[in-house]
């Protein structure tokens, strides 16, 4: 074989233009769904994930569950403006609850937000491969069960 050529079986091409790939269509997503107000909320989400989600069982569960599936999530959301449009409403929706849990360690929603939130999962499920299709549907039980929402010291109200 040729040096530099790939052996049969070789992943990194495909690796590769899967990375690039994703790198290309989040900052659309996140152009959809934010404008102008998106270095603001990425730095707070990202802050979120890595200093409070992570820290519990159930955050490390779902931040794997969506990164296993970042490409496809990403594609969709460039593909589906209602879609993205959902989600914009949904993380607004949340963005006062992740901002006191990172200032104060614990927060209040509405079940509305829980409610929405599955929803959101079932919008994207309704156009996700079979195994995106699992992954959500794992999310939406950890979601569901109030593992996550207990872990994280959010009170759910009506």
């Amino acid at each position: 074989m040729l040096a530099g050529a790939s052996a049969p079986g070789n992943t990194s091409a495909g690796v590769d233009a899967v990375t690039q790939a994703t790198a290309s269509f989040w900052p659309q997503s996140y152009a959809k769904i934010w404008g102008e107000k998106k270095d603001a909320n990425l730095l707070l989400l990202r802050t979120f994930r890595t200093g409070v989600l992570n820290n519990t069982e159930a955050g490390r569960e779902v931040t794997h569950l969506l990164y296993d599936n970042s490409l496809e999530l990403s594609l969709l959301l460039v593909l589906n403006p209602k879609l993205a449009r959902q989600a914009k409403t949904v993380a607004d929706e949340l963005m006062p609850g992740i901002e006191a849990l990172l200032y104060t360690g614990e927060a209040t929603i509405k079940q509305q937000a829980v409610e929405d939130m599955v929803s959101l999962l079932d919008l994207f499920a309704d156009k996700a491969s079979p195994k995106l299709q699992r992954d959500l549907g794992q999310i939406k039980e950890i979601l569901c069960a109030g593992a996550l929402m207990d872990e994280l010291q959010v009170s759910i109200i009506k």
